[in-house]
């Protein structure tokens, strides 16, 4: 995986949340909640929130 740049992390610090459309099984889009957005040290981790409840994570 590339390294993210200053500016893509500039930009993720600043939104912090996304909202997320994944697709079902039958690939259709659909709004599944929230995903949080954290940086720290150049990395940057995800956070469904709904936890594990959440499609998006559970399709992971």
């Amino acid at each position: 995986m590339k390294d993210w740049t200053k500016e893509e992390l500039d930009v993720l610090n600043k939104i912090t949340t996304v909202q997320n459309h994944p697709n079902d099984d039958e690939g259709q889009s659909f709004q599944d909640s929230p995903i949080w957005v954290v940086t720290n040290n150049n990395h940057v981790y995800l956070r469904a929130g709904k936890g594990k409840e959440s499609k998006w994570y559970k399709s992971g």
